[in-house]
């Protein structure tokens, strides 16, 4: 984030690959990817985690044209994010109480 413009991914994963930070697994880039798609996609973690992954969240940029009447120049921009959360999730399932095989 920059102020209250968010970076878009190419440049937010330049700068966390170079603080060797683990990035989330790219699911895919491109065109619609609906929540089906998604689900394949995430059937294993990327990671290595034992246990079923949450869900996925999409980030949805769109190449805009600045100063149109002015030559303009087209720059990508971040449009929203959206999350999905699996139905099945249960908040706080990890929690001593919430589950009866966490302690």
């Amino acid at each position: 984030m920059r102020g209250t413009t968010r970076a878009i991914y190419a440049e937010f994963s330049e700068k966390m690959s170079k603080a060797d930070f683990v990035l989330p697994r790219l699911l895919h880039g491109g065109p619609a990817f609906g929540v089906e798609a998604a689900l394949d996609a995430i059937a294993v973690s990327g990671h290595g985690a034992l246990d079923t992954v949450e869900g996925a969240v999409w980030r949805v940029e769109r190449n805009e044209l600045v100063n149109p009447g002015k030559g303009g120049e087209r720059h990508w921009v971040v449009d929203y994010l959206v999350k999905y959360v699996r139905s099945d999730k249960v908040d706080g399932y990890f929690f001593p109480g919430i589950n009866r095989n966490t302690g």
